[in-house]
């Protein structure tokens, strides 16, 4: 058990000269310690108590002499003046002292006897204890000053005192949501503070000395921001020996390393089981290491985080088995794991990994991945997808962007049946970015082309990043967000000018270019594509094409959702007379065939049921006329007698206008004429001639 420091006022008592004890102290003594020559030393009689419990079996007297020897320099009732106690526990008394040198409040711990067999045990531990706290001389580590013993014979040691509270502490008050507890510390500082620990535990490793007991009651968190890992009464150093002679000034020197100080015990459990490795649990010290402290760290940081302890059980031997097993609750599926991230959950669950070769490897690399996930970075690993796997699916919500590390995607819909690729990406690209701001549904399909390698970036992530700024920054983030949404939406052209005719032409060329009158389409289908092809929102447009596709003269209903052409030249008449009343200049859009001007005075009463206003019916939006005004002749030849169907002319007429379009385009402006003729057999023949020279017959 460990007696950490505390300085809660209910175990504290105040300096009041009734509490205050005058400690035992020992006198000088004439004890040696082997190879030093000149010793002060102590009567015989100061370490009676001690003796009758050390003075049983081989080498106790050289024990005894080393550790008296050692501890007995001075005197303590000349240095220490005790105040009150901290803490007590199993093995010891944590006391408050005042350092009379120093003027300093201390906590002094102090080793209470037990019996013979097991003071020898915990001696050692204790003495090791604080050899190596002594020896770790780092930030996050509590410092320890003095080590000794009293007149009593009771070991002791002093250390720091700290101001603050275990970390224990503060997840008990987090989760009884006390004082505002929650707030004070949310997720980024709690992390923020468990990086130090970190640091602690990866500096103690590179002095080859592991823990072996981290968990949130050896954690102190100072009012002033300080960090300290406490109670290294379990730590084992796992080293090869130093030199002798104290040469290496890195190496850390313990009692433990000499042939008769004791060992750990095989088959002795060492630890806290509800934070414990799995190897711990076989209580072979042999099986423990550097990675045993990591798991121990992902323990520590899944408790302070999900406010739960990591293991549990209804039994010490039903925990044991769970920990051997991995059966751990998933960090975000614990009561209060909604707010944790999700790139936390990763390193959390790579820590506790139950295999040792697959936790991190050191400390160090655990600490990459906290300050990538702090910096903001992807501390996940990436995705890999095969030759036409699927990344989005097209009517999905989407919360999550991909960027390509390796291989090329692309991105597609189906039109009628037949797939339409919009766009091929490759490394470096990002798709489905906007589904990261806005989350709305996806517009279209994501398939790998071949074998490729993604790093996923979720909402979620970018939230968290957006909270690690200062509030005020995280509000300007997202307002500017919602108002580039929303000049996106404002700003577009076709919101700036009346959009209809260009869906009109959109929902007219994907239909004619079929080819097919009695193709059927997919109501829902065009309007989301069209939706893509102009880049306005379903939303926005989709009024406007049910009541285009709801006209009968246009369309047939087969179902809910699925219609077909009912005339085709009145479509084309329909988008001629909307582009023309909508104010479109002449050839805004391609010519998509000949219209009759019977079919235009009939798309006449259409334009006004789907754009509510009076159309412009003005003759000129034929192919007839538009010929006439660009000097082009059409005519049919009067010595025939043969009847020429409309679907000839509007070829004609087509062929017509592309050579006149040709002329325009290199700067001529001839004019050009073709007489057709067709007899009475359906046999016939075309002229064309330009300036009045025959070019082909």
């Amino acid at each position: 058990m460990s007696e950490n420091q505390n300085d809660n006022t209910n175990n504290e008592n105040t300096e009041n000269p009734q509490d205050e004890h005058e400690m035992k102290v020992p006198k000088d003594s004439d004890v040696e310690m082997p190879g030093i020559e000149s010793e002060e030393s102590a009567d015989d009689g100061v370490f009676s108590e001690t003796q009758s419990r050390l003075m049983s079996g081989r080498n106790s007297t050289i024990r005894l002499s080393k550790i008296a020897a050692m501890l007995s320099r001075y005197k303590p009732e000349e240095k220490y003046h005790l105040i009150g106690e901290i803490a007590r526990g199993g093995m010891g008394i944590v006391y408050n002292v005042l350092d009379k040198n120093t003027n300093r409040c201390l906590a002094m711990k102090v080793l209470l006897p037990k019996g013979p067999e097991e003071d020898k045990k915990n001696m050692d531990y204790f003495v090791e204890e604080g050899q190596i706290t002594a020896q770790l001389e780092h930030p996050n580590i509590v410092p320890l000053h003095d080590m000794g013993m009293l007149s009593d014979g009771n070991v002791y040691f002093t250390m720091k005192k700290v101001a603050g509270e275990e970390m224990i502490s503060i997840i008990r008050k987090i989760h009884a949501k006390v004082d505002d507890y929650d707030k004070k510390y949310s997720i980024f500082r709690r992390l923020s503070m468990f990086r130090k620990v970190c640091d602690a535990v990866a500096f103690a490793h590179s002095r080859q000395v592991i823990h072996r007991d981290i968990k949130p009651e050896n954690i102190m968190i100072g009012e002033y921001g300080e960090v300290l890992t406490l109670d290294w009464g379990l730590a084992k150093f796992i080293g090869s020996t130093p030199p002798s002679d104290f040469s290496d000034t890195s190496a850390v020197y313990s009692m433990r390393l000499q042939k008769n100080f004791s060992t750990t015990q095989q088959g002795m459990i060492q630890g806290t089981p509800r934070y414990f490795a799995p190897e711990q649990t076989y209580g072979d010290s042999a099986l423990v290491d550097y990675r045993s402290d990591v798991y121990l760290l992902g323990a520590t940081l899944y408790h302070l985080m999900t406010l739960q302890f990591p293991h549990d059980g209804s039994s010490l031997e039903d925990l044991v088995n769970r920990v051997r097993n991995g059966h751990i609750v998933p960090p975000k599926q614990t009561v209060n794991g909604a707010l944790i991230p999700n790139q936390l959950e990763v390193i959390i669950q790579k820590s506790m990994a139950v295999k040792k070769e697959e936790r991190y490897q050191t400390v160090n690399e655990m600490i990459r991945d906290i300050d990538s996930f702090l910096e903001g970075d992807i501390v996940r690993e990436p995705l890999n997808f095969k030759a036409g796997e699927m990344l989005m699916k097209k009517g999905d919500i989407g919360d999550e962007a991909y960027v390509i590390l390796r291989g090329d995607i692309k991105v597609y819909d189906y039109i009628d049946g037949k797939e339409v690729v919009f766009a091929r990406m490759g490394a470096g690209d990002i798709v489905g970015e906007m589904a990261v701001i806005s989350a709305q549904k996806r517009s279209a399909n994501v398939a790998a082309l071949g074998d490729i390698e993604v790093l996923v970036i979720d909402r979620e992530l970018m939230l968290n990043v957006l909270r690690r700024l200062p509030s005020w920054m995280e509000k300007i983030v997202l307002n500017l967000t919602s108002r580039l949404n929303t000049a996106n939406e404002n700003v577009h052209p076709l919101k700036i000018k009346d959009f209809r005719a260009h869906v009109l032409y959109q929902m007219t060329s994907l239909i004619i270019s079929q080819g097919d009158d009695q193709a059927i389409f997919s109501a829902s289908d065009m309007i989301l594509h069209v939706s893509n092809l102009l880049t306005l929102s379903v939303d926005y447009i989709s009024k406007y094409c049910e009541q285009v596709l709801a006209n009968e003269s246009l369309f047939k209903k087969v179902d809910n959702d699925s219609f077909q052409l009912a005339d085709r030249e009145l479509l084309i008449g329909t988008l001629q007379l909307v582009t023309k009343t909508l104010s479109y200049p002449n050839n805004y859009f391609p010519n998509l065939g000949f219209v009759s001007d019977e079919k235009l005075d009939l798309a006449s009463s259409i334009v006004e049921d789907i754009l509510g206003t009076k159309a412009d019916s003005s003759k000129g939006s034929s192919v007839t006329a538009m010929a006439e005004k660009k000097k082009l002749t059409l005519e049919q030849d009067e010595s025939e007698k043969g009847t020429v169907s409309d679907k000839v002319k509007a070829i004609i007429a087509n062929r017509l206008h592309a050579i006149h379009q040709i002329l325009r385009e290199n700067g001529l402006d001839q004019e050009v004429s073709l007489k057709y003729s067709v007899n009475a057999k359906g046999e016939g023949g075309a002229t064309l001639v330009v300036d009045g020279h025959l070019v082909q017959q």
